[in-house]
């Protein structure tokens, strides 16, 4: 009964894999797979730019220029300072306008992937 039993899965394993084809049958008769993903997205963002700024510890009017984006005697001019070394924390300062900085839209932004085996 052992033996046939060993017989009986010798002969399941050649069944099993006739049954499932080679690998080159299966390539030759099934469609290959092809996926496509698009995914679009669209950024707006808005830059608020300060009239005033208000002085905070350790500002230096090179610091608070490059945070704005203006230059030193831009700022020095629009508030008229005579010393552009003596400010204080709580200070209001007036900014003066940044062209740079408008309103700004990142409109269709598109990203397309194809996958083929």
């Amino acid at each position: 009964m052992r033996l046939v039993a060993m017989a009986g899965f010798f002969v399941a394993i050649p069944v099993v894999g006739a049954a499932c084809g080679g690998e080159d049958g299966a390539r030759s008769t099934l469609p290959p797979i092809v996926t496509t993903s698009t995914t679009t997205s669209t950024i707006a963002t808005t830059t608020t730019y300060p009239e005033v700024y208000e002085v905070q510890p350790g500002d230096t009017i090179g610091i608070i220029a490059r945070k704005f984006g203006v230059s030193i005697e831009a700022i020095v001019e629009v508030n008229n300072l005579r010393n552009r070394n003596d400010i204080q924390s709580g200070q209001k300062l007036k900014l003066p306008p940044n062209p740079a900085l408008t309103s700004t839209t990142i409109a269709g932004v598109a990203t397309s992937s194809t996958v083929k085996p």
